[in-house]
């Protein structure tokens, strides 16, 4: 694997039920109101309840603790290669989860430490006694909250997770389905992460994120399995499938930086998005209607007019591009953006430069983007005080050469750990072993050695490439990225990246979904600068696309 292609993968989630096909179950699933809860397999529902509450069948009274179990399992940071389809391994020690006490009490109610007192006292629930330190608290320990978008708040929390006499090898979880309520409803939202940025279209496409599901065919079946081998999946098919449809804690939110929509479905690899489906058309197929190269075309297409109107924010950054006027190679990127066509012109420009140089690789239209990725939004400060290309390419001969020395000497060690291994009494010699462990690590390390510095310098050229061929436009980022803006929840140095990304989200939503909802195409969903929507629609969807921006003089090229 080339050190281009390996960054670009750098760059780059009641009734005891099987588990039916979703592309058929969704068809009658209009008829059946309830809620899919994922419990532990070996859970007698029955008997829980007569412990929390005396009665054997009031299922109302414990949806809060089924809720909790439903968190543990389907937010469990779980290897793909502990997963085996039907199939999961056990890590008594490694699953513990956070649980805020926010959601506990939403859950469970005011006194929900009672609550779960008893589900520790028999044998329910387990919480995490040692902190970071080592320490024992046997009322459970405190962590710190580790926030993530969306969910935020300082704070501490303990740790659960699910008895190993709970669970089962060859089942990750069982369906549990519950009767719809407005208080199960107020509890699952409890669970859900909250943000302040709402606006009439965002949510709208929020509400039909939730309307979007994973069909369950043999095709997809594949398309999920090729995934989960690479391991870019965590999940197998079947688990895979079940949980996008029916996770009760899917969660849509839109983010502090961009104010971009996140879920599932944005998230979801693009070699599954034919298998998606509208809950209430099911037998048509979905498109995604997209423009070429967004994030460079919304940089160009930002003039003060625009800011002015969608991204008010930064309304600071708008005497850098009056500034800008007609200076020639700005002027070059606007009309390549304009055009669809600034990977390209970056990958030629790169392979001009560089060419005949050492160590040279010439660069495709996908490398492209990590130039743009590398020389537009990274750290300007860091990039400069780089080591210069040269020095680095005689690190990389060192570093070449330095592998067959390493691959003797981890060799040598191998063979004198063997020897004396055989002569050592009770077994392997600690001292052979000792410098047999050492040698691996060397090697180990002379190996890796290479591609991190080919990396460095691909890095290095992309830089340099944009600042020497591009000198105003990489004057005008540089800018924009000194601005002391407090509203980004980031680092200076992605200001550029934030204005675009908040430029090309209010425009997406204010304009075109707003133009698409009121031509009466009203099942779509956006994935950042695409929409999704129903093929039959597609045409109809590309004109009112490109009608909506034209409004703004801006004239994207749709893929």
């Amino acid at each position: 694997m080339s050190v281009i292609t390996g960054l670009r993968s750098k760059v780059s989630m009641m009734r005891t039920t099987s588990t039916p096909s979703p592309r058929f179950a969704f068809k009658h699933r209009k008829h059946v109101l309830g809620r899919t809860f994922f419990l532990p397999p070996l859970l007698d529902v029955p008997a829980l309840n007569l412990i929390l509450t005396g009665q054997g069948e009031c299922e109302k009274s414990i949806q809060g603790v089924l809720l909790l179990y439903s968190y543990l399992i389907t937010h469990r940071n779980v290897r793909a290669e502990d997963v085996d389809d039907e199939k999961f391994l056990h890590r008594p020690l490694t699953n513990y989860m956070q649980v805020r006490r926010e959601r506990m009490r939403s859950w469970l109610g005011v006194n929900y430490s009672k609550v779960v007192g008893k589900l520790l006292e028999h044998g329910y629930l387990e919480v995490k006694l040692e902190t970071g330190t080592g320490k024992i608290m046997y009322g459970g320990a405190y962590c710190h909250w580790q926030s993530s978008a969306g969910d935020k708040g300082g704070g501490e929390c303990k740790q659960y997770r699910i008895p190993a006499h709970l669970l089962e090898e060859n089942r990750l979880y069982k369906q549990y389905k519950a009767k719809d309520s407005v208080l199960l409803d107020n509890k699952i939202a409890a669970a859900r992460p909250s943000y302040a940025y709402r606006e009439k279209y965002r949510e709208y496409v929020k509400g039909k994120m939730e309307e979007v599901v994973l069909l369950d065919t043999p095709a997809c079946r594949v398309a999920v399995q090729a995934l989960y081998d690479r391991q870019s999946i965590k999940y197998p098919p079947s688990t895979f499938i079940t949980l996008f449809n029916e996770n009760p804690f899917r969660a849509t939110l839109v983010c502090d930086f961009g104010h971009r929509l996140h879920d599932q479905v944005v998230n979801l690899p693009k070699s599954l998005r034919p298998f998606l489906r509208f809950k209430n058309d099911l037998d048509t197929e979905v498109v995604v209607v997209d423009m070429t190269n967004s994030q460079p075309f919304f940089l160009s297409a930002a003039t003060p007019a625009l800011i002015r109107e969608f991204t008010p924010e930064c309304g600071t950054a708008i005497p850098f591009f009056e500034d800008m006027g007609a200076a020639e190679n700005y002027l070059l990127f606007k009309q390549k953006a304009q055009q669809g066509q600034v990977y390209e012109l970056l990958r030629d420009r790169y392979n001009e430069k560089y060419r005949g140089e050492r160590g040279f690789v010439p660069v495709t239209r996908d490398d492209a983007k990590l130039i743009c990725y590398i020389a537009f939004f990274s750290n300007y400060k860091f990039r400069d005080a780089a080591a210069p290309i040269s020095t680095t390419l005689d690190s990389l001969e060192a570093a070449e050469a330095r592998i067959l020395s390493e691959e003797l000497r981890a060799a040598s060690a191998t063979k004198q750990f063997e020897l004396r291994s055989r002569t050592f009494n009770g077994g392997a010699c600690p001292v052979a072993w000792g410098r047999y462990d050492h040698a691996q690590d060397r090697h180990r390390k002379a190996l890796h050695r290479p591609a991190k510095l080919r990396e460095t310098i691909f890095k290095k050229q992309a830089y340099d490439l944009v600042k020497s061929e591009f000198a105003d436009l990489h004057t005008l980022f540089r800018k924009i990225k000194s601005l002391s803006w407090d509203f980004n929840p980031g680092k200076r140095h992605a200001n550029n990246a934030l204005l675009a990304q908040r430029l090309e989200s209010s425009i997406m939503y204010c304009c075109v979904v707003k133009g698409l909802v009121e031509a009466g195409i009203t099942d779509l969903v956006t994935i950042h600068d695409a929409v999704l929507v129903k093929k039959p629609q597609e045409e109809e969807v590309r004109k009112i696309f490109l009608h909506e921006l034209g409004k703004l003089n801006l004239f994207p090229q749709l893929n």
